[in-house]
Formats: structure tokens, C-alpha cells, sequence
């Protein structure tokens, strides 16, 4: 099947029919094919494809038992990381953004609850940008005050 072709709801429903049917290798050759094409796009609604992709390919290797399945774990592991810390890089820096006009908006206890959400966030991360430092010395400021 061509991924082009159809939905990506029906190669998924293609690929558990041939799972189901005892033919692990070709679901798992329908979704390394649809894999190779679609991260070539960057679409949200390919990248939560793509996840969707390496999860059920994983899913499919691990009910198979075959020897693939911890890399394939790995790789859809390796995929849904770096999706969730650019998505909790971008919600920290929009967080600290957003406090940091509130701050000067003269808006202080929103400013507040902004740059503390920043925070929490980059605290996930495991990182703070600029931007979330920013907001946290204007947090700062504001309570010395």
C-alpha cells in the first residue's frame, strides 16, 4: 500500500488486520514504508502519525516476540522525547513570554502565575531558556517590592 493512497487510519487498520492475521513482517513493512515518506513532511498531524506509526510497529514486534522489538521501543522512545521537550521548551518560553507582558502590563499577580507555570515547565525540561529566566527575575523583582 501506498501511503499516499489512503487515510493514515486506513493503513493503520491494514496493518493490525495483517498483525491480527499472523503477519507481523508486512504490518511492519507497511509502516517502515509509510515512515520513510512521512518524515519527509512536517506536518502536526504527520508527527502524531509518525508517533502513532512507531508505536504500533513497536507493539506489533513486541506481541511477535520478535528480537526487534526492544530497538523498535527505543526508537519510538527516542521519538515521543524529542517531540515532548521541544513542546515543553516552546509551552515554557510562550509561558515566560506571556508573564513577561503581564509584568509590564502592570498585571502582577498574572505575571505571577505566568512565569511560575515557566517554571514548572522548564523544571520538566530540565533547562531554563533566557526567556524563563527573565520572567523569573521579574518574579523576583516584584516580591521585593
Amino acid at each position: 500500500m501506498n501511503s499516499r493512497s489512503g487515510s493514515f487510519a486506513e493503513l493503520i487498520l491494514q496493518c493490525r488486520k495483517c498483525h491480527q492475521n499472523g503477519d507481523t513482517l508486512e504490518a511492519v513493512a507497511l509502516i517502515d514504508h509509510y515512515l520513510s515518506d512521512a518524515q519527509a513532511e512536517h506536518s502536526i498531524e504527520r508527527i502524531w502519525n509518525i508517533q502513532q506509526a512507531l508505536g504500533f510497529r513497536a507493539t506489533f514486534l513486541s506481541e511477535a516476540e520478535s528480537p526487534e522489538a526492544v530497538a523498535a521501543e527505543e526508537k519510538h522512545l527516542l521519538f515521543c522525547t524529542g517531540q515532548l521537550r521541544y513542546w515543553l521548551s516552546a509551552a515554557a518560553d510562550s509561558s515566560a513570554n506571556l508573564a513577561l507582558r503581564q509584568f509590564r502590563a502592570g498585571k502582577i499577580a498574572e505575571g505571577h502565575r505566568a512565569a511560575k507555570e515557566a517554571a514548572r515547565l522548564s523544571g520538566a525540561l530540565g533547562a531554563i531558556s533566557g526567556t524563563v529566566a527573565r520572567a523569573a527575575e521579574e518574579t523576583r523583582k516584584h516580591l521585593t517590592k
